[in-house]
């Protein structure tokens, strides 16, 4: 089993959830990530620290609905 869904079994069932409806305790998991990717049809739009990320507006807006 890969180590993701081991440690965060529960991120692997909301998958294709939006950010916005997963419970503020499932949004923090993510914060344990060094590095962040956005995927966009498969490729690499952006990369970046996990902190520098999360901080994009326009990543907020697109990608986590807030």
């Amino acid at each position: 089993m890969p180590e993701g869904k081991r440690l965060f079994p529960r991120l692997a069932e909301r998958m294709h959830q939006q950010a916005e409806t997963l419970s503020g305790g499932e949004q923090q998991i993510l914060d344990i990530a060094d590095r962040a990717y956005v995927l966009q049809t498969g490729r690499v739009a952006l990369s970046g620290t996990s902190a520098e990320i999360a901080a994009d507006d326009g990543v907020r807006r697109a990608y986590l609905g807030i």
